[in-house]
């Protein structure tokens, strides 16, 4: 009470260890967190200090021996205050919180992480993570893979002749045929790009946009953002017209 520490922690071998976290929360209220913390025998209140002190090594410690998810967040979220982002995401993955890690790797920009997180979002079953993290990391492919796997046919199917038409036939078939168990008459109306021709009349210019953005398309670092054209202000059939007419040769995959 007199803030005597130096007789205080002399007297403290004196006390019965089963008193020290009742003292450990009697320091915390004066303001010794500090002291508290090397007093206290209690893990859940060590961590509790340990965050007060941004001492995040010592609570990712403590959060391991707790074994609580609860924990974990709350290390994570002190570890964004402390601009520890990297030790954030790993908190966030011992709790296995997608959504969080999408968040923060795809708002860091790092991309490896966010290609990581999709695979680890797909083995958990998170599908509605691991097809934003694919489709971030451009591997269309992938993302187009969930939905088949998730039998979002119809979406699929959209999705495919929007990025990917060269899918769109091997799509369209399966849709169909899962169509066609409830309602053979709806099933009839979904029409194949390669048997209805006269429905896709760009058809054909879509197949060879995809290859020409395959082979010309490469990520660039967001510093770039600025001088880039955005996708909704190109002419991707001009940029095709322009390569060609340089003397672009495409390979057909």
């Amino acid at each position: 009470m007199r803030k005597d520490i130096q007789n205080a922690q002399q007297l403290l071998p004196s006390i019965p260890r089963s008193y020290y976290t009742k003292i450990a929360h009697f320091l915390e209220k004066q303001g010794f967190v500090s002291q508290a913390l090397s007093v206290s025998t209690d893990p859940d209140h060590k961590f509790d200090l340990a965050l007060q002190l941004s001492k995040l090594d010592l609570a990712v410690e403590l959060a391991r021996e707790i074994g609580s998810d609860q924990k974990w967040r709350q290390l994570a979220d002190c570890s964004i205050l402390n601009g520890r982002l990297d030790l954030a995401d790993k908190c966030y993955e011992a709790t296995q919180d997608f959504g969080a890690m999408l968040i923060l790797r795809s708002s860091s920009g790092n991309l490896d992480k966010v290609a990581e997180l999709a695979e680890m979002a797909r083995s958990a079953r998170k599908f509605n993570v691991a097809f934003t993290a694919y489709l971030l990391t451009h591997q269309n492919l992938k993302a187009l893979d969930i939905l088949v796997e998730t039998n979002k046919l119809p979406d699929a199917a959209f999705f495919a002749r929007t990025y990917l038409p060269s899918e769109v036939p091997r799509v369209t078939q399966l849709w169909k045929a899962e169509q066609q168990k409830s309602n053979a008459k709806a099933a009839q109306g979904i029409a194949d790009p390669l048997e209805y021709t006269n429905l896709f009349p760009s058809f054909e210019e879509s197949l060879q946009i995809q290859r020409y953005l395959e082979q010309s398309e490469r990520i660039v670092p967001a510093s770039q953002y600025s001088t880039r054209t955005s996708n909704n202000q190109r002419n991707v059939f001009e940029e095709l017209s322009k390569a060609f007419t340089s003397g672009l040769n495409l390979e057909k995959n």
